[in-house]
């Protein structure tokens, strides 16, 4: 699990995950759902510039953009 959450946000920042961590467990919560909202918006960034990629190489096709 440690690994996968290195891998999603670097292990830099993991670093300082795990250091906040030990100074404040409390914010355990707050700062799963910020790892959560930062994979959803790398996933839907990814996902839109698909989408452009697709639709650019359409027109291309059809020979609207040169």
């Amino acid at each position: 699990m440690w690994l996968a959450a290195g891998a999603l946000v670097g292990f830099e920042v993991l670093e300082l995950v795990l250091t906040g961590l030990l100074a404040a467990p409390e914010l355990v919560p707050l700062l799963l759902l910020v790892l959560a909202l930062i994979w959803l918006f790398r996933r839907g960034i990814r996902r839109a510039a698909l989408r452009l990629r697709l639709v650019a190489r359409r027109f291309r096709a059809r020979g609207r953009i040169r």
